[in-house]
């Protein structure tokens, strides 16, 4: 991680933490978030959302920047429980029907999990007042292995679901997107907690400030991108053959990578949501404040 600050001098991002001891994390991942499929839950999620003050901060500084947006009233949001019991459970349904399929054809589904969990988190946070055609946001050059980021769309929606203001339009090649930070599922797990960034470089030597939960997003996108319209490319990827703007070491990194985003990414969201640590440790798993202690921090 280039960030090299000890894990104990980042500040939390939230006070209050929610521990669950299992021996299947992912499973209590998705038990927690299908509890978005019940109306009375929700319906109590989005009054305590709506009156969130920290929220409401958000909202109100990043709709001075983007066009026909507001926070949710709660006859709207009471109005959207069905699409955001639809989302959860649409969500849910292709993370685990990607988990069956071999890594070829895995990042589709897992992109589509991915996409749904961003719509969900920016569709409670905000209200649309004009219908707008939805696009990704983003785009992967397969050839060059270049992502852009565009000016609207899902991607800018979700950025500003978390982040105060929108994300420049920055190109990133995808080996800086993996290196830019730990591929480390418990480092990153004992991080996803507090308040930090990556530090990354776009192709035009500018350096950016990157959140996990971009970072990931951006990452699915672009290698589903490659699953589903460069096959012959992903092929080669993932069999370590020698590329001219790829190490050919990229398909090790990219595969652990998965792996990684697979637990982490559903854990931010659920942060996002709960506005609160969740932490799902299995019976001898390290606790997150135990990670200073751990000398292995290699990827």
């Amino acid at each position: 991680m280039n960030n090299k600050k000890p894990f104990r001098s980042l500040p939390h991002k939230w006070e209050k933490q929610y521990i669950i001891y299992t021996k299947d994390p992912i499973k209590e991942i998705w038990n927690s978030l299908r509890d978005f499929t019940s109306y009375e839950y929700l319906k109590r999620f989005l009054t305590d959302r709506i009156g969130d003050s920290e929220i409401d901060e958000i909202i109100k500084h990043n709709s001075k920047e983007v066009l026909h947006i507001g926070g949710l009233t709660n006859n709207v949001a009471i109005e959207k429980i069905p699409l955001f019991q639809n989302l959860i459970n649409q969500a849910n349904d292709f993370y685990f029907a990607s988990t069956n399929l071999p890594l070829l054809s895995q990042p589709i589904l897992l992109f589509y999990s991915f996409e749904t969990l961003a719509q969900f988190l920016f569709q409670s946070t905000y209200n649309l007042n004009k219908k707008r055609k939805y696009t990704h946001g983003l785009y992967y050059d397969s050839q060059k292995h270049i992502l852009e980021v565009k000016q609207e769309g899902l991607f800018q929606d979700f950025h500003i679901s978390h982040s105060k203001g929108m994300m420049k339009c920055h190109s990133f090649e995808l080996e800086e997107i993996i290196n830019c930070g730990s591929i480390n599922p418990i480092e990153l797990e004992s991080y996803s907690g507090k308040l930090y960034s990556h530090n990354i470089t776009d192709t035009k030597g500018e350096n950016v400030s990157l959140t996990e939960l971009d970072r990931e997003f951006m990452f699915i996108f672009s290698i589903s991108v490659l699953a589903r319209y460069n096959i012959l490319e992903w092929v080669k990827i993932l069999d370590g053959t020698k590329l001219d703007n790829l190490d050919a070491d990229i398909g090790i990194f990219i595969r652990r990578y998965i792996n990684t985003t697979k637990l982490i990414f559903p854990i931010l969201i659920l942060n996002e949501l709960r506005r609160k640590s969740c932490f799902f440790f299995e019976p001898g798993r390290f606790m997150a404040d135990e990670w200073d202690k751990y000398d292995d921090k290699t990827k």
